[in-house]
């Protein structure tokens, strides 16, 4: 909910507290979306439902294992979906638009309107036109070819088969060939499942944004903004196309962002929607920032040789950059790469600019995909301690695989071997030297030394990844930040919590 609580307080809405929230997530699956967020926010409630029963079991088998009382997963059908369930401050529907039919999109909507508290909002994501439409070509072809194949396996194979033939096949030259090739290239890196549920489901019906805007307002909810906030920028587009952009749009926020589907041939959208009531102000209101915290990914990067002397480069994640000779910008930016992966308060940034510059730049960075905004600040630590932690959760998932859940709430792959082997042994009670010996004794014809280099090397990776947590004494004696434990929850949630 961290996004989406974002996205509301920018907008001019008052959202409930990730902290202390009450969170639905239909078509769950296995719930490895919602179990990260119940294990990282133990006074919030979040309940999941889908409909496959072994996706379920799974969900809970894992729920137990971490002993975790904030999270429930059902088996259920969002048609009969149970209105006693009451109302939540975020409802996410990912990867479900698309692919039900049209009386179920209906009850969809009509769930979130229902069940969304009055500053709630829903994440629904969906694949949009106009791309979306060579997304269906490619669905149909695969259709065709798989025939009446009915296991799952063989007609995603079979599909992925013919694609690949039209791929080296398609006649030279023609634009044509070139779409073929790309589509083929993304196709094959993704997994048969997500495939099998994607393009070769039963239905796939990608829409227009206008269309979904229209459909949601019928439903008597309202376009919020994209949860990605960059995704909503145009700094691909020259300033005269820019221009022309907002003389198209002529004010309306829905046309505006219809016109940019077009000129980015959008297909796929994160859309956040809330109550049709309320009254949104998209003027980046510096006040909005206060209760705010930032982050950045960011790495310092060689500026271009013929840069000026006061230039700096820096790279984000996802191929994000910018340059600049802006002293407060690279302020900024400098103190964020010095504390990641921990934030800083919107307000602890007050000393380097006048809070209307600082929005500003941080607004346009955020755009750039150069700082997160967060309404959250998580248990994260900046170095390993003495005795270094990781979670219950991310020590539970490497039990039998690599990829695990950081403490930002990122998906990430332990490359790392020597992380990955001690990586069990990170629970807080190892100081470096225990660490050492546990080490060495499974490496017995390693150098110590080296080996203790090894280690800090390793560390400070997981560190950097967000993976180790700050369990530092705060001034009332607590820890900075406590693991999700089978405690009973405190209350103060949805319409109960307090103003």
């Amino acid at each position: 909910p961290d996004r989406l609580a974002v996205m509301a307080t920018l907008y001019g809405l008052n959202p409930a507290p990730v902290e202390r929230c009450r969170v639905l997530e239909i078509g769950c699956g296995d719930g490895w979306n919602l179990i990260p967020m119940a294990f990282g926010l133990p006074e919030s409630e979040f309940t999941g439902i889908d409909l496959s029963p072994e996706a379920v079991g799974r969900g809970r088998e894992a729920i137990a294992a971490l002993a975790l009382s904030n999270i429930r997963l059902m088996t259920a059908d969002l048609m009969d979906f149970d209105p006693g369930f009451g109302t939540f401050d975020y409802i996410v529907a990912h990867g479900l638009y698309a692919w039900i039919p049209e009386a179920v999109r209906d009850k969809l909507l009509t769930i979130a309107n229902a069940h969304l508290s009055p500053d709630g909002v829903a994440f629904i994501s969906y694949n949009a036109n106009p791309a979306g439409r060579v997304r269906q070509a490619v669905r149909e072809m695969m259709l065709f070819h798989a025939g009446v194949i009915a296991d799952p396996e063989e007609r995603v194979a079979s599909g992925l088969a013919f694609l690949q033939f039209l791929g080296d096949n398609t006649p030279e030259p023609g634009p044509y060939a070139a779409l073929a090739r790309t589509e083929v290239e993304k196709l094959v890196q993704r997994h048969p499942n997500g495939i099998y549920h994607d393009e070769m489901a039963d239905t796939y019906a990608p829409v227009y944004f206008h269309e979904f805007a229209a459909h949601a307002a019928r439903h008597g909810l309202q376009y919020l903004s994209e949860a990605v906030f960059a995704d909503m920028q145009t700094g691909f587009l020259t300033p005269e196309t820019r221009e022309k952009l907002r003389v198209l749009a002529a004010g309306d926020v829905l046309r505006y962002e219809q016109y940019l589907d077009f000129l980015k041939f959008r297909k796929f959208r994160q859309t956040l929607l809330c109550h049709a009531g309320r009254t949104l102000d998209r003027s980046m209101d510096p006040a909005r920032l206060r209760g705010l915290f930032v982050s950045s990914a960011a790495k310092r990067a060689a500026p271009a040789a013929d840069a000026a002397p006061d230039v700096e480069r820096f790279e984000g994640p996802h191929g994000a950059a910018a340059s600049s000779n802006n002293p407060t910008v690279k302020a900024i930016l400098g103190r964020l790469i010095e504390v990641w992966p921990q934030s800083i308060g919107f307000t602890d940034l007050a000393p380097l600019a006048d809070e209307r510059t600082l929005t500003g730049i941080l607004i346009q960075l955020y755009g750039g995909l150069l700082v997160e905004l967060h309404a959250h600040r998580p248990p994260v630590a900046a170095a390993a301690g003495e005795r270094p932690e990781v979670s219950r959760l991310a020590r539970y998932q490497a039990r039998t695989q690599r990829r695990v859940t950081t403490l930002l709430h990122a998906h990430v792959d332990i490359t790392d071997d020597l992380g990955w082997r001690m990586f069990q042994l990170l629970d807080g009670s190892r100081d470096r030297s225990v660490l050492l010996d546990e080490i060495a004794a499974r490496a017995p014809e390693g150098d110590r030394k080296t080996l203790a280099g090894q280690i800090d090397r390793s560390l400070a990776a997981l560190a950097r990844l967000g993976l180790l947590r700050d369990t530092r004494k705060t001034e009332n004696g607590a820890t900075a930040g406590r693991e999700n434990t089978n405690q009973p929850l405190h209350r103060s949630c949805g319409s109960e919590r307090p103003e």
